[in-house]
């Protein structure tokens, strides 16, 4: 008999090895599990708001060419046993918005575009639909998603105006970004090294305020991030988003949450590992792609501009303690780094590639090795010039003294984004528009003003000029009043005159 439980027991555990492999392969590729969520359609695979937020519309699309931008974490079961949510006050949407076309869905939720009849303004309305509505879960992810955005006032951060609740459930009233999402932009190839950084260091600015409020995003992707019709990008989504104060519960040890290629190692063992470092090394990931237009699965330096490759790779370090510890670090090496490419520009031997360092023969074109141009336009008379040569045989300008008017250029650039954006941190669009008169959301916010102000001054004339008529009224009883008296008076003397 005690046999014959010895071998139930090898059995059984035989058993649990078996799933947990199978488990593990399925996570790393190599084995589809039935009803495996990779197996659905590109419709029903997304989670709420991915690639759902601001004016990005879902299409179906080859993934593969970009990245695999599927949000695990993004299914949750619905528990017939979860108790009731508390009961919310219920707000009428179409007593105040005009609900327009649906500009976004995912496999949680959906976005419309609305009008704001009070204010004047497009916002983007968020919410939950089918079953996930009644998914305990999914509703704390949805709130948590609010929540965390509400606390950041960042200009590259998409802004959350409320929360509420109709008969259909919760709903957010959020900034409606005209535009396209990164993952969008990058399907027509990869970026220049300049805009890249650029980008980057703009959303390393939003993190740092995210991270300084204890918020670790643990979803950053192209398709979370959507660039405005003038180009600056906004970082959205946060529907994985955690409280490093606080979880409740939601995130589950040795769960796994956040998108694959995009994941730092800590987060594809347990996602309550993730903190400030690992969204970092999900926006260098980012940057990865931006670069080289190729998905971060397998990342290759050699892929990647020489003069970014010790920045890139100390970001996508594996341990956590070696990458850049802070978002302001990040920006600062890549900064940095583009500062010197910029002003000095690569120095270079005699036929040596500017991108792989390889030595070709000064006749060729062409890189032996990586294909790149050997021969560029001069950067002042814009005549052919052999990228090894500082100084153009045509003009005689220095390639080292033309990039370094760019850099001024560029610098002058950079500052002016900085005063922009604090500038839209304080609200002041006056700024913003004496820096950049042309900026839509500054002339957006100068036309709600404006609209503002006149209805204060037309109320405002209106109650001065009713004021004027009940004192003209007033004053014209009182002299009838005055008048009729004085009649009266002289009516009396008359008759006593007259006895």
């Amino acid at each position: 008999m005690d046999a014959l439980m010895v071998v139930q027991e090898i059995l059984h555990r035989c058993s649990q090895l078996l799933s947990l492999n199978l488990q593990l392969l399925c996570f790393h590729g190599q084995l589809t599990m039935p009803n495996d969520p990779g197996q659905r359609s590109d419709e029903t695979e997304k989670s709420l708001g991915d690639q759902a937020t601001g004016a990005d519309v879902l299409k179906k699309r080859n993934e593969d060419s970009i990245g695999k931008q599927r949000t695990r974490g993004g299914d949750l079961p619905v528990d017939p046993d979860d108790p009731p949510l508390p009961e919310k006050p219920i707000v009428d949407l179409s007593e105040r918005f005009e609900i327009q076309e649906s500009i976004g869905k995912g496999g949680m939720g959906e976005v419309r575009r609305a009008f704001d009849t009070k204010l004047r303004r497009h916002v983007a309305i968020k919410r939950v639909l089918g079953e996930m509505a009644r998914s305990k879960t999914a509703l704390q992810r949805f709130e948590t998603e609010a929540q965390s955005i509400a606390k950041l006032n960042h200009f590259n951060i998409v802004q959350v105006y409320d929360y509420l609740h109709d008969a259909e459930g919760p709903y957010i009233i959020m900034e409606l970004v005209e535009g396209e999402s990164l993952q969008e932009r990058l399907r027509e190839g990869a970026f220049e090294l300049e805009e890249a950084v650029n980008l980057t260091c703009q959303l390393c600015d939003g993190l740092a305020v995210a991270h300084d409020q204890g918020i670790i995003h643990r979803d950053i992707k192209p398709a979370n991030i959507l660039l405005t019709e003038d180009g600056a990008p906004k970082l959205t989504d946060f529907g994985l988003a955690r409280q490093e104060s606080v979880d409740h519960g939601q995130t589950q040890k040795g769960e796994l949450l956040g998108t694959i290629d995009f994941m730092p190692p800590e987060q594809r063992l347990d996602a309550t590992a993730a903190d400030a470092r690992s969204d970092l090394w999900s926006l260098a990931a980012t940057l990865y792609q931006m670069l080289t237009g190729k998905r971060p699965n397998p990342i290759l330096f050699k892929n990647v501009p020489t003069a970014l490759q010790d920045v890139l790779e100390k970001a996508l370090e594996e341990e956590q303690a070696d990458r850049y510890q802070t978002a302001q670090e990040f920006r600062n090496a890549l900064r940095d780094s583009l500062e010197t490419i910029i002003k000095f520009g690569p120095e270079l031997r005699t036929g040596e590639c500017g991108e792989c360092k390889t030595t070709n023969d000064v006749s060729r074109k062409f890189c032996r090795k990586c294909r790149a141009a050997l021969i560029k336009p001069c950067l002042s008379c814009e005549t052919d010039n052999r990228v090894w040569e500082d100084v153009c045989g045509e003009c005689g300008a220095s390639q080292q003294e033309e990039r370094a008017k760019i850099a001024e250029v560029a610098k002058a650039a950079a500052k002016k984004a900085v005063a922009i954006t604090a500038a839209f941190a304080k609200k002041d669009w006056r700024k913003v528009l004496e820096l950049d008169p042309d900026n839509s959301e500054a002339l957006e916010m100068k036309a709600v003003a404006e609209a503002k102000a006149a209805e204060k001054a037309a109320a405002k004339a209106a109650a001065k000029k009713a004021a004027a008529e009940k004192a003209e009224a007033k004053a014209a009883e009182k002299a009838a009043a005055k008048a009729a008296a004085k009649a009266a008076a002289k009516k009396a003397a008359a008759e006593k005159m007259e006895d």
